[in-house]
């Protein structure tokens, strides 16, 4: 596949000028991104600023990882959805590239509806990428797309990165009314303006493009998480330290410890 093309090259640069508008410091920055075989991303995020050292990729297809590893990119070989869920809580992420060939499925959406609220990614700048699919997986994620979500205003379901924040939005709400004391009842109002609060500190921008494999339309999203100025405990718990996962992501950052 031909990820690099006139809509693809453009779209590529957009979302790296909105993330280092909303990194403060790109130099210290860590990475997590889908490379490719390709590795597209790499020369311009160091052209915004952003230093080799940092930039870590996440791949679990074989041949890929292979080919990354033998150009001495610092990979982890795993799912970047789990790479979210397992990071270590002793290790700040500043930006997370997820430009995903795949639509928003509804097992993507449950391991990335939290991402943002995980300690680690307090400061992170997000960057999703989804295909606009017309397959089962679209027709699940369809299905599940509440009545509430489209109440706040968020967009046509059409697009899926509008979609993912509207799901983003009323995971919070759903997590505040489950912290909530025993004692205490928030309405569908304070919810729903508590998730738009949310989603307005975070300060989304969207963009759509169109790929020249067929008539498919990709739908992104680039936003900050707000809490680091909004106080929230975070509703991921840490995972088992001897996580296949976690292992491997240790074992990565030693690599890149081993370079500095």
């Amino acid at each position: 596949m031909n990820y690099k093309y006139g809509n693809k090259n453009n779209w590529r640069r957009w979302y790296w000028n909105k993330i280092r508008e909303r990194v403060n410091n790109p130099r210290d920055a860590i990475v997590l991104y889908l490379a490719g075989e390709a590795d597209l991303d790499r020369d311009v995020a160091l052209a915004k600023g952003f230093k080799n050292k940092n930039l870590i990729a996440v791949e679990n297809r074989r041949s890929v990882l292979a080919a990354l590893r033998a150009k001495c990119v610092l990979t982890i070989d795993s799912d970047l959805c789990d790479v979210i869920t397992d990071w270590p809580l002793d290790k700040p992420v500043q930006v997370v590239v997820g430009d995903f060939c795949g639509g928003l499925t509804l097992s993507r959406l449950k391991k990335l509806k939290h991402c943002w609220l995980r300690p680690q990614f307090h400061d992170a700048v997000f960057c999703f990428n989804f295909l606009r699919g017309r397959d089962s997986t679209s027709n699940e994620i369809r299905k599940v797309y509440s009545e509430g979500a489209r109440k706040m205003g968020l967009g046509c379901q059409k697009h899926r990165a509008e979609a993912f924040m509207a799901f983003l939005a009323r995971g919070i709400a759903y997590l505040c009314e489950k912290a909530a004391p025993i004692d205490k009842h928030y309405t569908w109002d304070e919810l729903t303006n508590f998730s738009l609060y949310c989603l307005d500190k975070s300060k989304p921008e969207f963009r759509s493009y169109r790929s020249t494999a067929g008539n498919q339309i990709f739908d992104s999203v680039v936003f900050k998480s707000p809490f680091k100025e909004i106080p929230i405990m975070s509703s991921v718990s840490d995972v088992a330290k001897g996580s296949t996962v976690r292992r491997r992501i240790a074992a990565t950052m030693a690599h890149r410890t081993m370079r500095l």
